[in-house]
């Protein structure tokens, strides 16, 4: 069985309340408004997500979207396409009260569709000058542990190369909905 898992990661950052959402990125988010969006270098667009050891994601699946809207509601969204860098494996999470969590990491950079798709958002915000965007990152899972009902996630999002890594979802627990388990 395929779990799929998306996360609206700006929408969710403006809830303020979440926990696993640092409020850097908040703030970081925040300020920027979709026309420094329309001036970033598609080629430098970079996604992390990291996972539990044992969760391997459906690499191909995977997407980084972004929708930008109006004032008049009128939006775009593209599912950018994304190509696998490299996987690395560390640990992630420990603090005051939890242990490390050992992850495998996938490090995507926007692919050559991913990267005319970007350009083509770019071209809707120089036109429309639109007022809201919003990030999603889409993956399945191609296996998991068999009965799990929740997992870990770690995303990173990195808009300009000489930039540090945004972290967009910070150890966020996962539930699956019940009845539903990973098998």
């Amino acid at each position: 069985m395929r779990v799929r898992v998306a996360f609206l990661s700006v929408a969710v950052l403006l809830l303020g309340g979440c926990a696993s959402i640092p409020l850097s990125t908040m703030l970081h988010l925040s300020r920027l408004g979709p026309q420094s969006l329309a001036r970033l270098d598609p080629a430098g667009v970079e996604v992390k997500f990291s996972t539990p050891k044992g969760w391997p994601i459906d690499v191909g699946s995977t997407r980084l979207a972004l929708t930008v809207t109006d004032s008049s509601g009128l939006s775009r969204t593209e599912k950018m396409h994304v190509k696998l860098l490299r996987v690395t494996h560390s640990s992630l999470g420990g603090g005051l009260f939890s242990s490390p969590v050992a992850v495998t990491t996938y490090w995507f950079v926007l692919s050559e569709k991913g990267v005319h798709q970007l350009r083509q958002v770019q071209q809707f915000i120089q036109l429309k000058h639109p007022k809201n965007f919003n990030f999603n990152v889409n993956w399945r899972y191609s296996s998991c542990p068999h009965g799990a009902n929740q997992v870990r996630s770690w995303v990173d999002l990195r808009l300009v190369p000489d930039k540090p890594f945004m972290k967009l979802i910070d150890g966020a627990t996962i539930k699956f909905p019940k009845g539903e388990q990973c098998s």
